[in-house]
């Protein structure tokens, strides 16, 4: 094992990766692919079989490479048996057993108007014809899966920093794939197989239909008709609210108060699905159309580059996009939805926003059509210390306090609390530094150093270990108590865990 001085320098250098790694233009990497100098334990909870990465269909499914991305937006749909929601900004996402629930979540005052939330209330559940009676459908009064449903058909087949691709596999040999990217107006589905089993169905949940149209209208198009022909259909419910229904080739379907039936398909090959919300302030119809104008462009992911200099910070985000349902189309710009916060750092010049826009708990997503996102944040100046030294007048009793603070009172055995702990030396060294006080300085770095020994050695009680099974770090704790270290041995809060280990290496180093 590395001596101490080397351990210290080899944690310090993960703080200065995590600070410095987009300058190497691979950003949202790991920090390190070689073991770190700990027991190799496996985790109790291995991941699911929900888990595949490169398959080309669920039966050639296989793990992905270590380490797995337990922090990402779309983990609830591999945790336990996928079907706790993920939200990717603007639609609720939930994949249950043989389809997927999609729904535009509504705002909520709660407890008396103090705090507002956003969750499912209404919306659409999508799966095929060979499956539409299957008992893990949600009822049409209740958001939830039956508690008879099999085991899911769902797999993971690819992801990246802003999408995740999940497959549904079908009796017959029918698939459904569904590229989930996060700021995308709609939800996409690609359906492949061949015979009537394979043609898509739309559920109503806790709405009902009154009225579907062909989009856009011809003539004195009735929306009482229950069979309609066409790619582009507009779906009224109950609640006010209207879906746009696309395909990428003509279709008849049959409709119901309770559901929209695909009936045929005019050409071969896969048929692609777009469905998307309207935003209910729509007046004109321009989001309507804006909706039915970009329905061509698919994205299935996206790439982000970085480039740090000494003065800005410059970001590149593409987007895997193609006039192919298949992905392998001539590459095009698609509509997605920017955050307030990334708006005013767009070009107006280089990004096409537009009148589209979805309420959300961040402010207005608002719709911009770009085959790239590109902006640039300055940096400012970063040090460990104020940038402005304290009063003259206030020093002694700065000095006063520091000494007293300066007391050994134990450490905490447990990751989290002793991260504060050690974290809070290192401030006190520093203010030491800054007071000129070299003697306390290095009394609040011994304290961090001998602190520091039996964890860096994979000593104590509740150790840190390298989990084999996941690729993490992990008290050992954690492991037998999911509630241990705050669920740290179950991935939870490792960000700001480690962060306070990370910031005291750095401040000894």
């Amino acid at each position: 094992i590395f001596s101490m001085t080397k351990q210290l320098y080899s944690v310090a250098a993960f703080f200065l990766l995590a600070v410095f790694w987009p300058a190497l233009g691979e950003p949202l990497l790991p920090f390190s692919t070689s073991d770190p100098p700990w027991p190799h334990v496996t985790h109790p909870k291995p991941p699911s079989s929900l888990w595949s990465r490169g398959a080309a269909s669920i039966s050639e499914a296989k793990q992905p490479a270590l380490p797995y991305p337990t922090n990402s937006w779309w983990i609830n749909a591999v945790l336990d048996d996928g079907t706790q929601p993920i939200y990717n900004k603007p639609y609720h996402v939930q994949f249950l057993g043989k389809g997927v629930l999609v729904g535009l979540p509504e705002k909520k005052l709660q407890n008396g108007g103090h705090f507002l939330s956003q969750w499912f209330t209404f919306g659409v559940f999508l799966t095929c014809a060979g499956s539409a009676n299957s008992p893990s459908a949600p009822s049409r009064t209740s958001s939830s899966p039956s508690s008879t449903a099999p085991s899911p058909s769902h797999v993971i087949t690819s992801w990246d920093a802003l999408s995740v691709t999940v497959q549904y596999s079908f009796p017959g040999g029918t698939t459904v794939t569904l590229p989930v990217v996060r700021g995308s107006p709609y939800v996409t589905a690609l359906f492949r197989g061949s015979g009537s089993g394979a043609l898509p169905v739309l559920q109503l949940v806790n709405s009902a239909l009154v009225g579907v149209q062909v989009w856009p209208m011809k003539g004195k198009s009735s929306p009482a008709s229950p069979v309609l022909h066409g790619n582009a259909f507009t779906l009224q419910l109950n609640t006010s609210q209207t879906w746009l229904l696309n395909f990428h080739q003509d279709v008849s379907i049959h409709w119901s108060a309770s559901e929209v039936l695909v009936t045929a398909v005019s050409g071969s090959g896969a048929l692609t699905l777009r469905l998307a919300a309207v935003p209910s302030v729509d007046p004109s119809m321009g989001a309507l159309k804006l909706l039915r104008f970009h329905s061509g462009c698919v994205p299935v992911g996206a790439e982000l580059a970085t480039d740090v200099t000494a003065s800005a910070l410059r970001v590149a985000l593409r987007w895997r996009a193609s006039l192919s349902p298949e992905g392998e189309g001539k590459p095009c710009a698609p509509l997605m939805l920017v955050l307030p916060h990334l708006r005013g750092l767009l070009s107006s010049s280089n990004h096409r926003f537009n009148a589209l826009q979805y309420d959300n708990l961040l402010g207005n997503l608002v719709g911009v059509a770009a085959s790239e996102w590109s902006w640039e944040e300055p940096l400012q100046p970063l040090s460990f210390f104020a940038t402005k030294a304290p009063e003259e007048s206030r020093r002694a009793e700065i000095l006063t306090q520091l000494t007293a603070d300066l007391k050994y009172i134990g450490f905490s055995p447990d990751p989290y609390d002793f991260g504060k702990q050690i974290c809070r030396f290192a401030r006190l060294a520093l203010i030491a530094e800054e007071l000129e006080q070299p003697e306390l300085q290095e009394k609040a770095l011994d304290m961090i150093e001998e602190a520091l020994k039996p964890w860096l050695s994979g000593e104590g009680g509740d150790a840190l270990a390298y989990d084999s099974t996941w690729g993490g770090i992990v008290p050992r704790m954690g492991l037998t108590d999911p509630g241990a270290d705050f669920g740290a041995g179950y991935y939870n809060d490792h960000h700001f865990h480690y962060g306070y280990w990370l910031y005291a290496a750095a401040v000894l180093a």
